[in-house]
């Protein structure tokens, strides 16, 4: 872990409660230090900005009934908001262990601020849906394609629940992405304690063969425990189902990729699958 932070975006969903406990869970198995941010994006329209929720009762009625049409009122009821958000999430994670958090404010666009803070990270921890869209399993939030898209570090999404990560699923075909995602594993000390299986769908395992014995070589080397799965079938259904049937606790998989060919080919599969698996994703470059 180079930078031994990890980053994470939160709003006034019901994720960002489980944004907070992955970000603190790695945190903890990595000794890192947590840096919160909450994007203020003004482009949104006051009818679909949420704001409630970490403010207590009485405040939050007396504000939300006194909202003006002032540009410079809203703006200040808005960080008031805002630092409280920051307030809650940084009492939940301080109640998970005895960790070093920092809370930021800012205001513009998500995927802008991401790009300027995510040099600092090592990973970048948001939630699979947002303020609008967190009751609405059918799709993925707003925002979380142009994160994963304009993001080099990887991106953790966390699901509607945590849970402790001990059974890890890695989509697993071989390529560079993939020896990157083994060597990640290997090296970032989440998963010293878990137990990790490389999936491989639509190859034969005999090609790649010489590929799965190298990365558990790898992933051996650390203690950790590996097993092997070669399916054959549609990607997003296979590893859906597997997931699924065997109890994993996450699933690690390349992100999209950077030619407008690639992102629409393999894009497509990694839309589907974060939206589809009931279990938080960590994407990696």
């Amino acid at each position: 872990m180079e930078n031994k932070t990890i980053i994470a975006f939160i709003d006034d969903s019901k994720y960002s409660e489980i944004v907070c406990e992955y970000a603190a869970w790695l945190a903890l198995e990595s000794k890192s230090k947590i840096k919160v941010y909450h994007v203020i994006d003004k482009k949104i329209p006051r009818a679909k900005q949420d704001l409630s929720g970490a403010i207590n009762l009485g405040a939050k009625t007396k504000l939300l009934s006194n909202l003006s049409e002032v540009d410079a009122e809203d703006a200040k009821k808005l960080h008031l908001i805002g630092w409280s958000i920051l307030e809650k999430a940084n009492q939940k994670i301080q109640s998970l262990g005895d960790l070093e958090v920092e809370t930021r404010l800012r205001t513009g666009d998500i995927a802008e601020a991401l790009k300027v803070k995510e040099g600092l990270a090592d990973v970048v921890v948001i939630g699979k849906r947002g303020e609008i869209k967190q009751d609405n399993d059918s799709k993925l939030g707003l925002n979380i394609e142009r994160l994963v898209r304009s993001s080099k570090k990887p991106i953790f999404i966390a699901n509607r629940k945590f849970v402790t990560v001990k059974k890890v699923l890695v989509a697993f075909d071989g390529s560079p992405s993939a020896n990157r995602i083994v060597d990640f594993i290997s090296t970032c000390g989440f998963f010293h304690n878990a137990q990790v299986t490389l999936a491989s769908v639509g190859k034969p395992e005999k090609e790649i063969g010489d590929n799965f014995s190298e990365a558990k070589r790898v992933l051996n080397s650390q203690n950790i425990e590996v097993s092997i799965e070669s399916l054959s079938g549609d990607p997003k259904l296979e590893l859906s189902k597997l997931a699924k049937d065997h109890n994993f606790d996450l699933l690690i998989m390349g992100a999209y990729g950077h030619s407008k060919i690639r992102s629409y080919i393999v894009g497509s599969t990694t839309t589907r699958l974060i939206n589809t698996v009931r279990l938080p994703v960590l994407l990696i470059r």
